[in-house]
């Protein structure tokens, strides 16, 4: 008889479990969409990176990594979703739940952070291209910097989160649930604190980001306005030197159809003379023939 009680608390929890797992089959789905999704978009990311690209410049150091975090998040965030959602009643391990919270939070922090780093690189590159520049130390020092702060701002979640034993009554039974969630007996005011200190970090960094893409928006406007002015001018000047060679050259063909009217002229005025001075001479010899036969 001793022996059958617990079976029959097991096959409750078990069926309560299978209740709750039925109605969130659609989220599970979703998870799992995300899951493969991640994996391929960042694992076709890697691989580009990795063995396609040619030229391999330091201008990309961040995004790899940002690549492998993502997808660690994805997998870590994902698997664990699904994990809590199968066994909503029935999670026991209480040192899984810890460390899946735990690193379900570092893979996010971190990834947010590297988008921070991403945009602090792009900043200094277009707006301060002369004045600092981020060399490959500098990067490395800002991961493993990245690395620590994600490290400090997640280790309260291994003392908030943990495996609650809950009692609940069902057809009359009660039964022991376990839930994967925040510590009962942890003061809810810490939970509080600690997750607006995290929203507040996350807006912090959204804000630092847009502030950063618009000082970069703002600068790549103007100089493409400054260039776009400059060729606006050189057209101007190609297209005023083309109007001045044309009307040079309008103005030699004048001269050269002016001189050859000249000489036309002149031609005519000498084969002119030269008829004048021909019949004078044919009047002139006429003459002196006559003479002769008088």
């Amino acid at each position: 008889m001793n022996l059958s009680i617990p079976t029959i608390f097991v096959d409750h929890l078990e069926i309560l479990n299978n209740d709750k797992l039925v109605s969130l089959i659609p989220n599970i789905v979703i998870l799992a969409m995300y899951l493969i999704a991640g994996l391929f978009g960042n694992g076709l990311v890697l691989y580009i990176y990795t063995f396609k690209l040619k030229s391999k410049t330091d201008d990309r150091y961040f995004i790899p990594c940002l690549a492998l975090m993502d997808m660690i998040a994805c997998i870590v965030g994902a698997s664990f979703s699904i994990a809590v959602n199968t066994n909503q009643l029935t999670f026991r391990s209480n040192l899984i739940c810890k460390l899946m919270w735990t690193v379900n939070k570092f893979t996010s922090i971190s990834s947010g952070l590297m988008l921070v780093a991403i945009a602090v690189q792009r900043y200094i590159k277009v707006c301060r291209p002369f004045r600092s520049v981020m060399t490959i130390n500098s990067k490395r020092f800002a991961i493993k910097l990245i690395i620590v702060i994600s490290i400090l701002l997640v280790v309260p979640s291994g003392f908030l989160y943990g495996v609650n034993d809950e009692y609940i009554e069902n057809d009359g039974i009660n039964i022991t649930v376990y839930r994967c969630t925040v510590d009962s007996n942890i003061d809810r005011r810490y939970d509080v604190g600690y997750s607006v200190y995290l929203l507040f970090f996350c807006f912090t960094g959204i804000l630092t980001i847009s502030i950063l893409y618009f000082l970069i928006m703002k600068t790549i406007y103007k100089q493409e306005s400054f260039w776009k002015k400059k060729r606006s001018n050189q057209s101007m000047r190609k297209t005023e030197q083309k109007s001045n060679q044309k009307e040079n050259e309008e103005t030699s063909q004048s001269y050269k159809n002016q001189k050859c009217q000249n000489t036309t002229h002149n031609i005519l005025k000498i084969a002119v003379i030269s008829e004048k001075i021909v019949k004078a001479h044919t009047i002139v010899t006429t003459l002196i023939t006559r003479l002769d036969i008088l």
